[in-house]
């Protein structure tokens, strides 16, 4: 009897240690299986994660055929983290550095990042073949709320429906707007963009994977303009401009999985920018662009000027505007709660 007890209670012991295990594989292949049915080819691993578990999700993406990439959660180092593609640096601040744990202070708490934190995160990213996609762009757009009605004015912000910069935007509607303070923005926000930059070109310079991103839709992040502010921000940190447009291109349409995405050649996707002049020269020229070949079809740059025109007055009309705007408050209040007046 005490031997059968003996097995008994050894069994037991057994099975609490192994159950734990084979239930967060049976969780993770579930979630890999539930993103792959979308047809999608990414798992994104967001928050709310703890090691062991995205341990069990990158074996469950392995056995599904699914590329990984995402945030590092809250409360985890990056080295801890490990993940294959991290976004937005975070992780890169230890946890216990933070003013607050939120995403705001995750992204731009970096007072504590110093030359030897950045050269422990060079280490890790080369030891575990880890990729990163900075998205700079995000925290220097932030700095907008420096002065919000001048940045309001600015070219690019046309592009977008109004109800953006009149509601969701809005420094009294931001539920972190005590953390869009002139004094957390000087103390924080800007030396964090000159400290990513300076992470971004060690990471460049060791031979690191690096993706350009920026995060659209976060505040003052206008697409396709900000793309060209996140490529502004790698030159800056003292990354040449033909590698910055192979970031751009050709290295994107390998992440992507897109064959010859990003080259001339035969057989390749008919995606090309036409400047009238060199923007591998100076990223300026940028704002030469002529015309675009995008699917085997052309696109005049004035045809491109004129149907942003054309949704700029759809969304500025008297009917639509008004309409929106209501929508962006309901929408507001559903997610952060009522707006203060």
């Amino acid at each position: 009897m005490d031997n059968l007890r003996k097995r008994t209670i050894a069994l037991s012991l057994l099975a609490g240690l192994v159950s734990p295990a084979l239930a967060a594989r049976h969780a993770a292949d579930a979630a890999a299986l539930r993103v792959k049915a979308t047809g999608a080819t990414f798992l994104k691993f967001y928050e709310g994660l703890t090691e062991p578990m995205i341990r069990a999700l990158e074996q469950a993406c392995v056995r599904q055929g699914l590329r990984m990439m995402g945030h590092v959660p809250a409360g985890i180092a990056y080295e801890d983290a490990r993940i294959a593609e991290v976004q937005h640096f975070f992780g890169v601040p230890l946890p216990q550095t933070l003013e607050r744990d939120t995403l705001v202070n995750r992204s731009c708490d970096w007072h504590a990042v110093d030359e030897r934190r950045m050269d422990e995160i060079v280490e890790v990213t080369l030891k575990h073949g880890i990729a990163n996609t900075p998205t700079i762009v995000t925290n220097q757009q932030m700095l907008c709320y420096r002065d919000f009605n001048a940045a309001r004015r600015d070219p690019a912000m046309h592009n977008l429906p109004p109800f953006y910069l009149d509601v969701i935007w809005l420094p009294e509607r931001v539920r972190s707007s005590n953390r869009m303070a002139r004094d957390y923005l000087e103390r924080q926000v800007a030396p964090a963009v000159a400290k990513k930059q300076r992470l971004t070109r060690k990471l460049f310079d060791a031979g690191a994977r690096l993706f350009l991103g920026t995060d659209v839709a976060q505040p003052f992040v206008v697409p396709g303009a900000s793309l060209q502010q996140e490529m502004a921000l790698f030159a800056g940190a003292g990354i040449g401009i033909e590698q910055i447009w192979k970031l751009a291109t050709r290295d994107a349409g390998e992440r992507l999985g897109i064959a010859g995405l990003g080259r001339i050649e035969a057989g390749a996707p008919a995606d090309i920018l036409l400047f009238r002049h060199d923007p591998t020269q100076s990223l300026d020229n940028l704002a030469s662009l002529e015309a675009i070949v995008a699917a085997g079809s052309l696109y005049r740059s004035a045809d491109l000027a004129q149907a942003l025109r054309t949704n700029t007055a759809y969304f500025n009309s008297p009917l639509i505007k008004p309409l929106a705007r209501r929508g962006a408050e309901q929408a507001l209040a559903r997610a952060l709660g009522p707006a203060r007046k």
